[in-house]
């Protein structure tokens, strides 16, 4: 497995950790604070291949989380988690997130999701 592969894991792996699993709204009070900043989320539109990074800068590396936190729960689904990525993008007011990768993240009895998909990217803007 190459280095690059490896810190992306390990970087999705540790804000899987850090983010934790909710069992409420988990875009309630982020998409309330994100609309008094008059900031769509929904208009932050992914990409999975890269960009010409001469026309575009980059803002942060940005993440987003689905978890299905109880056993009859929904799954966990890469919709949820990349609307997060794109909450997360629009906290940056960032108009695009590129090389947007997805992972299903392996559990295990000590988990606290039952099932659980991270999403990883870069939050950007054009240049002016």
């Amino acid at each position: 497995m190459s280095l690059g592969i490896r810190i992306l894991l390990a970087v999705v792996f540790c804000s899987a950790l850090m983010a934790g699993c909710s069992t409420g709204n988990q875009y309630g009070s982020q998409e309330s604070a994100l609309r008094a900043l008059n900031v769509v989320p929904n208009e932050v539109e992914l990409h999975d291949q890269q960009l010409n990074p001469n026309h575009h800068k980059i803002l942060s590396v940005v993440t987003g989380d689905s978890c299905q936190a109880t056993f009859r729960g929904a799954p966990a689904s890469t919709l949820d988690a990349q609307q997060a990525l794109r909450n997360d993008a629009a906290r940056f007011n960032a108009t695009d997130v590129f090389a947007v990768q997805c992972f299903n993240i392996p559990t295990d009895s000590s988990a606290r999701c039952y099932t659980q998909v991270s999403c990883v990217g870069k939050a950007i803007v054009p240049k002016q």
